[in-house]
This record gives C-alpha cells, structure tokens and sequence, in this order.
C-alpha cells in the first residue's frame, strides 16, 4: 500500500493522508505519533487532503464522479460536500481566515488557479493561460498566492499572484 500527502493540522496533533491501504485511494487520519489510524473517506479516488485552520474541516481532491473536484467534510469524515462541478479540480489550499479555497483546475483547457468560497460558491480565476499553473499556497496574510507553473518552458518555477477580495467574488 501506498500512502501519501500528508497535511498535518493546524494543532500539530493529527495528520490527515492519502492510502490505497484499502484498495483506492481514501482519506486517513491519524494522530502525529502514527497511532489511531482511521479511513475517513469511502470513495474511489480520494487524494490531496487539506486542513481548515481551525482544524474542523478538511478539503480534499476525488474522482468518486468521475473527474477530479473539490470535496470537504469534517474533520471526523462525516458530512462530506461536494464543493465543485468541473473537470480536474485538485490541490486545495485553505486561506488564512478559512473563508476561501484555492485550487487546481484544468475546466478550461489549461491548468489555472481558481478560487472560491469555502461553501463552493463564488467561483473566480486567478490564472489563465496555456501553461500548467498548480499547487497553490496561501500567504500568512491571505493577500497573496503562491503557485508552481511551466509557463516559461519545461522548468517548474514559483510565481506570486496577488489577491483581492472583489464584490460579487470570494
């Protein structure tokens, strides 16, 4: 079995992972001294696992529809929410306050980073272009996100984008 992306909660006392221990890939968690183990998704497909920082929540990336979206449940695995309708949406971030996702998205042709609301709504862009924009990392404050992209060839290099709360957008 394999496990893998580790996101250790905002306590520092659990760590939430990726396990195809079962099979296909679920949401784990576990507590930091890798006792008390327990499989908090039933999906086919479950990766990417992202805690809220408060420690309730944890968003994550799963294909159990088909295509990757944006998925969060409590902390506990229950109440889980599909948060996004598109195709290839992976690599959640919460912001800083917790009112915000940022994401991965291939929806429009091109992997962009996109954001919203932490309820799903509120959907916005921050990225466009042909390259592969992804992994996106909030800054302390949340006015700025960090990301991975090729946009510049072959090599991967880090890129900042600021961030500005708009009307009618998260």
């Amino acid at each position: 079995a394999g496990d893998y992306d580790p996101a250790w909660s905002p306590d520092g006392r659990r760590i939430a992972f990726s396990s195809d221990r079962d099979g296909s890939p679920n949401i784990y968690a576990m507590n930091a001294d890798g006792s008390g183990v327990a499989r908090l998704t039933d999906g086919a497909g479950d990766y990417d696992p992202a805690w809220s920082p408060d420690g309730r929540r944890i968003a994550f990336s799963s294909d159990r529809d088909g295509s990757p979206n944006i998925y969060a449940m409590n902390a506990d695995g229950s109440g889980v929410a599909r948060l996004t309708d598109g195709a290839g949406d992976y690599d959640p971030a919460w912001s800083p306050d917790g009112r915000r996702i940022a994401f991965s998205s291939d929806r429009d042709g091109a992997s962009n980073i996109y954001v919203m609301n932490a309820d799903g709504s509120g959907l916005a862009r921050l990225t466009d272009g042909e390259a592969t924009d992804a992994g996106p990392a909030w800054s302390p404050d949340g006015q700025r996100i960090a990301f991975s992209s090729d946009r510049y060839g072959d090599a991967r290099n880090i890129f900042v984008v600021e961030y500005r709360e708009r009307a009618g957008a998260p």
